[in-house]
């Protein structure tokens, strides 16, 4: 994974380019695989160097290498109570990459919601609570941070969430 790192950034877009099939294979190859926690986290700092040094063409690798696709049915998974689903400290990972990805693209949110399990379907709003349950248990708590991600506004202040949605506003209080 280092390897990959180090020529995401010495390569530039010209490696990226060049090996978008490779690296999506690789990608998916690792993804798909039940590692540990810290295996993880290895693997994440890929994912976020891709993400920071190319938001829209690596969410775009990484869709169309079904990545996102892994990473969004953990994180349904996790949130419907699945038997097999990651640790938290790995949900959380493969939330802040989903992040990345909708903040740089909004319309990805759309490609890869809504997600049908066997155990029930994950909308965007099951991904906010998501995002609110799981950042909580990482310690990453609300101290007055506004983000938008694909239409949705949140406003977070102190353990408090207010979004707003095309449609509808929602207030939720998490204590």
């Amino acid at each position: 994974m280092k390897i990959i790192e180090t020529n995401v950034l010495l390569g530039g877009g010209a490696f990226l380019g060049q090996h978008a099939v490779t690296l999506q294979s690789t990608l998916r190859n690792v993804a798909s695989q039940e590692i540990n926690p810290r295996a993880t986290a290895y693997f994440y700092l890929v994912i976020e160097t891709i993400l920071r040094a190319y938001p829209v063409d690596g969410g775009s690798l990484m869709l169309h290498g079904d990545v996102l696709q892994m990473f969004i049915r953990a994180c349904a998974s996790s949130h419907l109570g699945g038997v097999d689903s990651d640790p938290d400290r790995v949900t959380v990972l493969y939330l802040a990459a989903l992040a990345r990805v909708f903040l740089s693209d909004p319309r990805v949110m759309d490609t890869l919601l809504p997600v049908q399990l066997a155990s029930g379907t994950f909308h965007r709003e099951e991904l906010v609570d998501l995002y609110l349950a799981k950042f909580q248990i990482a310690g990453n708590g609300a101290h007055g941070l506004l983000l938008q991600v694909g239409g949705v506004d949140f406003e977070l202040q102190s353990n408090s969430l207010t979004f707003e949605a095309e449609t509808r506003n929602f207030h939720r209080n998490y204590t």
